[in-house]
C-alpha cells in the first residue's frame, strides 16, 4: 500500500490515517514514538498490510535521517521548524517567518506562536485569544518563554531547510492576510497599524 504523510502532520493524525488504511490498529504508533514527534519524515511509503508499528516508526525515522544527514541539525532547530511548517502557507515565507521567530528567540520575547497553542489543546482548529492564557500547557508559548518542550509536527525539508538559513530581517512580527500571505513588521505598533488596515 502506498501512502503518503503530509508535511505538518502531528503523530496522533499519522496513527489515526495509518488505522484508517487498516495498516495498523488505532493507537499503536502512538504508544511507540510519543517521543518521535518532528522526526517522522512526511513522504511516501509503501507499507503492507502487516507492517508492525515498530517497522513504520524505523522507516520513517530512517528516511528523516536519510534526507538531513549532511545537514547539522539540532533539537532546537526541527522544534522551529515544526512551528515554521504549520504557520508558513507559501514557500516563500517560510525562510521569514524563521527569521521572526529566531529573532524573537534572540532577544528573549515569547514565540506567542499560535500552532503552539493549537498542539497543546489537541487540534489544528483555529484558535480563540482567550485560550492564549487559558490552555495551561508548557507547548503554549504565549505563557511561557522559550522553545515549547519538544516538536509540534513533522516538518518537511522545505522548513528545516529555512529555519538553517533563515532570512535575516529586523521583523518581530507577522500575521496572515485572509488569503495567508504574511505581513511583518519591526515594531508591535507597526504590526497592530498593518493588522487595522488589513
Amino acid at each position: 500500500n502506498l501512502v503518503t504523510i503530509p508535511e505538518g502532520w502531528r503523530l496522533t493524525q499519522i496513527d489515526e490515517f495509518l488505522a484508517e488504511k487498516k495498516i495498523i490498529e488505532k493507537g499503536e504508533l502512538l504508544k511507540i514514538a510519543s517521543a518521535d514527534e518532528g522526526y517522522l519524515f512526511p513522504d511516501t511509503y509503501r507499507f503492507a498490510l502487516n507492517t508492525t508499528p515498530e517497522e513504520i516508526r524505523s522507516a520513517m525515522i530512517d528516511n528523516f535521517n536519510k534526507k538531513t544527514d549532511d545537514m547539522k541539525i539540532s533539537t532546537q532547530d526541527i522544534i522551529i521548524s515544526s512551528i515554521v511548517e504549520r504557520e508558513a502557507k507559501f514557500d516563500e515565507d517560510r525562510a521569514k517567518i524563521a527569521g521572526v521567530y529566531l529573532n524573537r528567540l534572540a532577544q528573549g520575547m515569547k514565540l506567542e506562536a499560535d500552532p503552539t497553542v493549537q498542539y497543546a489543546k489537541g487540534s489544528w482548529e483555529p484558535i480563540k485569544v482567550s485560550d492564549y492564557t487559558s490552555v495551561q500547557s508548557p507547548y503554549n508559548t504565549y505563557l511561557h518563554v522559550g522553545l515549547s518542550p519538544g516538536p509540534i509536527c513533522n516538518p518537511g525539508l522545505k522548513s528545516i531547510e529555512a529555519v538553517l538559513h533563515p532570512e535575516k530581517s529586523d521583523y518581530l512580527y507577522f500575521f496572515h492576510t485572509t488569503d495567508g500571505h504574511a505581513v511583518y513588521s519591526k515594531t508591535l505598533e507597526e504590526h497592530r497599524a498593518n493588522l487595522k488596515s488589513s
